[in-house]
């Protein structure tokens, strides 16, 4: 990010970090390189088409039957956000989280056409692919030793289905019951890895 175009420091400028691919735009708005000895830098990802508008409905109205919905137009030089994702590299690895139209890929995408058009530090031959990579030696266990995945939250206590209204021989009510559960996952957290994004030399392990 000390990199310079027009003679500014790319972290310096949004405009300069700004990729546009057909109607789509995308940008790190935050950076930092992180705080005391640790190495790592951290940010995110904005996604936006420029003069998209949003709907929006009009609830000033309590008794209404129904209220009215509207296209409406960015305030003026400001433009509606798509997503957002966030990310952190440390040593070889590049932690994500991911949104709906933020993920892996398009982060790829993006680090390979911001170190290739605005840094000398990556060979344009060079694809930037981030593996998923998971090393038995280094993180141990196995398989077997998995007796959860959790993938999202319970939006709502989750109801029961009762049985009848059955009693059984002490006169209550069994408590056999289905448990409905939902959630919904606001996001990803992935680990995937990039050799020496840190080190001076961004070349991507495959």
């Amino acid at each position: 990010m000390d990199a310079a175009v027009d003679g500014v420091q790319i972290k310096k400028r949004y405009l300069a970090r700004l990729n546009t691919i057909g109607s789509d735009n995308y940008f790190i708005n935050t950076y930092s390189d992180g705080a005391g000895a640790t190495p790592l830098v951290f940010g995110d990802i904005l996604h936006f088409t420029k003069g998209h508008l949003q709907a929006l409905c009009k609830t000033a109205d309590d008794n209404a039957a129904s209220v009215p919905v509207q296209q409406m137009k960015a305030p003026e030089q400001s433009e509606y956000v798509h997503s957002q994702m966030f990310w952190m590299l440390k040593g070889d690895h590049a932690f994500v989280i991911q949104s709906m139209s933020l993920q892996t890929t398009e982060f790829e995408q993006y680090l390979d056409w911001l170190l290739k058009t605005r840094t000398t530090g990556l060979p344009k031959e060079q694809p930037v692919i981030l593996e998923m990579k998971f090393d038995a030696d280094l993180v141990g266990g196995d398989l077997s030793d998995i007796q959860e995945i959790v993938v999202g939250g319970v939006a709502a206590p989750a109801p029961t289905v009762p049985d009848g209204g059955k009693s059984n021989k002490s006169g209550k009510s069994p408590s056999m019951a289905k448990s409905i559960q939902g959630g919904e996952q606001a996001g990803l957290l992935r680990e995937r890895s990039c050799a020496n994004c840190l080190a001076g030399r961004p070349t991507w392990s495959r």
